[in-house]
């Protein structure tokens, strides 16, 4: 996840629309408005209900985009282990993934959160920020050695038999991957969505897996700011809108 090192940041705590529990939302300060209804401001959180049309918020600390840089989060789709690979081709389990890192072209532009999600293997702009934090990819090893994304040349994800056996055994979760593995990355890649597009039928979003889906994280602070570690201490992360902000369930009001 990137951050703009200069932006400020708030925490914000709230509900999720869609379940009714209880979170708290990290997300830049100038794009508050954007997800929050302006008329809640003033609502009281207990007084929440599910269903309500008017979901109460509280902002509960800032910070600048420094100050979140160094966070780790877990894995939000936990299929694949990141891998380190040498200049020989030979490959390890990196444990340098997962973690905030800065990034001068991350926008408060409308429609953003402020906090953009990085996959090296696809596009120029994440491959630069995510090689000069650090961050490894998340690449698939064949059968010959070589190191592939995750998504084959048309686009769907590897056989487990098209792997390298012992990549298979150190990095993929066989049971979370198996029902996927030779799927199509986007329902747009499919001849045959691209048939039911063309004769007008209505198309089910389910396994579109680029869509921005909810997605699990969970965030621990090092030592760049405790102060947010303290206020966030219970719990486990998940998205609230779009998959692209940081957001924390609290267990109390």
């Amino acid at each position: 996840l990137c951050v703009g090192p200069k932006i400020d940041y708030i925490a914000v705590r709230s509900y999720n629309s869609y379940t009714g529990e209880p979170i708290t939302v990290v997300l830049a300060k100038a794009l508050l408005n954007d997800h929050f209804n302006p008329k809640a401001a003033g609502l009281a959180l207990e007084s929440y209900k599910p269903g309500d049309k008017l979901i109460p918020y509280q902002v509960i600390a800032e910070y600048k985009g420094a100050d979140l840089v160094g966070m780790e989060y877990e894995q939000l789709i936990p299929w694949v282990k990141p891998i380190d690979v040498d200049e020989n081709g030979n490959w390890s389990v990196s444990e340098k993934a997962f973690r905030v890192i800065p990034g001068d072209y991350v926008t408060t532009d409308e429609g953003t959160t402020g906090i953009v999600h990085i996959a090296p293997t696809f596009g120029a702009d994440d491959a630069q920020v995510a090689k000069a934090a650090g961050i490894p990819s998340l690449f698939m090893v064949n059968k010959k050695g070589e190191t592939r994304p995750m998504v084959d040349l048309t686009g769907k994800f590897y056989l487990l038999d098209e792997l390298d056996d012992n990549f298979v055994k150190t990095c993929i979760d066989v049971e979370k991957y198996t029902p996927y593995q030779g799927a199509w990355v986007k329902n747009a890649y499919d001849p045959r969505v691209r048939r039911k597009i063309g004769t007008g039928c209505r198309i089910s979003r389910h396994h579109h897996l680029h869509d921005d889906e909810t997605e699990q994280s969970s965030v621990q602070n090092r030592e760049t700011r405790p102060q947010l570690s303290a206020l966030l201490e219970n719990g486990q992360t998940r998205t609230l809108l779009s998959a692209r902000q940081l957001v924390y369930p609290f267990d109390s009001l």
